[in-house]
């Protein structure tokens, strides 16, 4: 009985082990990931004041009276949250 017992447990410890397996098998691409991210990341840290004067266009391109003036405001918004 002990030993029925015993190879349950191994057979039911390698069915549960499987997805994990599969997952590993796919490092590669959460290493992928993880770097495209860390580029991402850095790349909005250094040109997030970019969005000042994109937004600013933007207000202007809308035609209304003080777009110009709010694509200020809006654009430092977006810069921060782009940057941080």
């Amino acid at each position: 009985m002990r030993k029925i017992i015993t190879a349950l447990c191994v057979v039911l410890a390698l069915l549960l082990s499987q997805p994990f397996a599969a997952r590993a098998a796919r490092t590669d691409e959460f290493v992928g990931g993880m770097g495209e991210k860390f580029v991402r990341g850095v790349i909005n840290t250094f040109t997030g004041w970019v969005e000042i004067p994109v937004q600013i266009g933007k207000g202007y391109r809308s035609g209304n009276i003080g777009g110009s003036f709010v694509g200020i405001f809006t654009g430092l918004y977006c810069a921060l949250g782009r940057t941080f």
